[in-house]
């Protein structure tokens, strides 16, 4: 790993635009990371190769969130594949110093209103619980646990940088989005139970 950094720093500076030759290569560690770091479970040191290539330039950074924000709202993804993806943009979004606090409200608001677009869409049985289907998929709810995980994760990291201040009086108010946690929380999908569950078989 030490070998590839070295190899790779001096390709990818952080002060100028990347050259093609930089743009091809970090095509190729994105490719490499969607066919082969994702599905590999719990893959160590390979993604970081990915982490620090992407932070060099924003257009890296884009393609890089994209990849994953895409992956881990797709319904059509399987359940391993989307929960690998919200795993690591949660990680990611938590702990790269070069993400601009517009870029993480950003990520957040958009699985807030998956996530609400989630609760708006399923439909509810007579006993209470969702179905499947809708924006959420006919694969199961994997897929939105894990979602819901990714905004808690963030959340613990980021939390300074989840609050705008108010015009008018001058106080830190929460982002409106994230109030799809607490409606989320209170639900049928009773995500947080199932987060335990999770916790306790890993």
């Amino acid at each position: 790993m030490t070998t590839l950094f070295k190899y790779l720093e001096p390709l990818f500076p952080t002060d100028s635009d990347p050259s093609l030759e930089a743009e091809q290569l970090f095509d190729s560690l994105l490719s490499t990371f969607l066919l082969h770091i994702l599905a590999t479970y719990h893959s160590r040191h390979a993604q970081f190769l990915v982490f620090k290539t992407s932070q060099s330039h924003p257009l890296f950074l884009d393609k890089f969130l994209g990849l994953l924000i895409e992956r881990s709202l797709d319904p059509t993804i399987s359940n391993i594949g989307r929960r690998a993806s919200s795993a690591y943009l949660a990680s990611y979004v938590a702990r790269a110093k070069s993400l601009t606090s517009d870029t993480i409200k950003t990520v957040v608001e958009m699985l807030c209103v998956y996530l609400s677009r989630v609760l708006e869409d399923m439909p509810i049985t007579a006993q209470g619980k969702f179905l499947p289907g809708g924006v959420a998929g006919n694969k199961g709810l994997d897929g939105v646990y894990a979602v819901f995980q990714a905004v808690i994760y963030i959340y613990c990291f980021r939390w300074r940088e989840l609050q705008t201040i108010d015009e008018e009086s001058g106080e830190h108010i929460w982002l409106p989005q994230l109030n799809v946690i607490q409606r989320m929380a209170w639900s049928p999908l009773n995500p947080l139970a199932v987060l335990c569950f999770y916790l306790r078989r890993d």
